[in-house]
């Protein structure tokens, strides 16, 4: 089952509304459409069903702002706790900017660099990026026959996810080649670093845990990709357009 606070709105609106009500054991169906301006272009106000079967009911109880709890999240004071929150705000948008911008570039990039894609990656791909979704719809309540009903109703374009997937893949590792891109072990281990210090563990402890999963080359694909991203943004020619909201 999936946890939901009601009014996080994590969901699409309308749904969190839908569940007022409800009582513990209780099953729903809630009805609701897409909004107009949402991310995936088919879905856009499209109606869904979604059903829900509430299996608990908790209350969030805030703790008390005092030196016990400032001394949990490592903060000196009030005052220091409201700036980390402010310092955590700020880089969740700076973020969200560079994955956009990110997103953006390869996209262009793609659809200047045409590829042919083998059927084979295709197909692989394809699964992958369906049972992705799959497991994150699961993770919110919605079973695999609901998923089978969901994304018939939604259509779902998971052809051009996969096919755009594999050309960003080849495209990127022969950029990669062509001007020797690539993360070094330095870079991997300052990276390692970098999640010790956030997640207040010893180095050694990251490394070990992305060793028994044979992920630190994983992890140096992932950061070779990253720099590869950085040197399109460097050379790309970006024009930064003022959004302006309309006023009725």
């Amino acid at each position: 089952g999936h946890m939901l606070e009601i009014g996080s709105n994590q969901f699409i609106p309308g749904f969190e509304e839908g569940l007022v009500g409800m009582k513990k054991g209780e099953s729903r169906e809630v009805t609701i459409s897409f909004p107009a301006d949402y991310h995936v272009e088919k879905l856009r106000s499209q109606p869904v069903t979604f059903k829900v079967d509430l299996q608990d009911i908790k209350t969030k109880v805030l703790p008390e702002l005092n030196d016990e709890f400032f001394g949990k999240v490592n903060a000196k004071s009030l005052e220091d706790f409201k700036q980390t929150l402010r310092n955590d705000i700020e880089m969740q948008k700076k973020n969200v900017s560079e994955t956009n911008l990110r997103e953006a570039i390869i996209r262009a990039f793609v659809e200047a660099n045409p590829v042919e894609v083998p059927k084979s990656l295709f197909e692989a791909n394809r699964e992958a990026i369906i049972e992705d979704y799959r497991n994150r719809l699961k993770s919110q309540g919605i079973s695999d026959d609901d998923f089978s009903e969901f994304q018939k109703q939604s259509g779902m374009d998971f052809d051009s996810a996969a096919k755009f997937t594999v050309q960003a893949g080849f495209l990127t590792d022969q950029l990669a080649k062509e001007e020797n891109i690539r993360a070094t072990e330095k870079d991997v281990d300052d990276r390692l670093g970098e999640m010790a210090a956030k997640w207040g563990m010893e180095k050694a402890q990251i490394k070990k845990f992305y060793s028994e999963r044979k992920g630190l080359d994983q992890l140096q694909n992932q950061m070779t990709e990253e720099k590869v991203y950085d040197f399109l943004i460097k050379n790309a020619q970006i024009e930064e357009v003022d959004q302006i909201a309309k006023k009725d």
